[in-house]
């Protein structure tokens, strides 16, 4: 039960709440910080969901999309923590190699996920390498 939530700590903020929570000395601080970390998952699970649902939109809008072997999707506003996330939950849906991405301050940061048999980081260092 705690697991997702000091995962979730480093996802949407900062880590160092759960770090606190291991070492704090009271009962009263540590539930403190456990109100915090499960803040914190409460935020991450919004924010996979609105933007699983957003992606999946932007897929269904494009049929050329839909009908690709391969998915790579971006907006600027994603939030980082969760694209590795998001990129899982539309393999669920597609069934093919993925790609998350959003702005990182001023670089473009994301996540990729794969299906089993479709190496993506070869797929992509051999596309680089043309």
């Amino acid at each position: 039960m705690i697991a997702p939530r000091v995962n979730a700590a480093g996802r949407m903020d900062d880590a160092s709440k759960a770090v606190q929570l291991f070492i704090a000395e009271t009962n009263e601080e540590a539930l403190q910080y456990a109100e915090l970390l499960h803040s914190d998952n409460t935020d991450r699970k919004e924010a996979d969901s609105s933007i699983t649902t957003e992606a999946l939109e932007l897929i269904a809008q494009n049929q050329h999309w839909a009908e690709r072997t391969s998915t790579v999707v971006y907006q600027p506003h994603w939030h980082k923590g969760v694209v590795g996330i998001v990129a899982s939950r539309l393999i669920e849906h597609h069934y093919r190699p993925t790609v998350v991405l959003t702005e990182s301050g001023h670089y473009v940061a994301g996540s990729a996920r794969s299906v089993p048999g479709f190496n993506l980081y070869e797929a992509i260092h051999d596309a680089v390498n043309i």
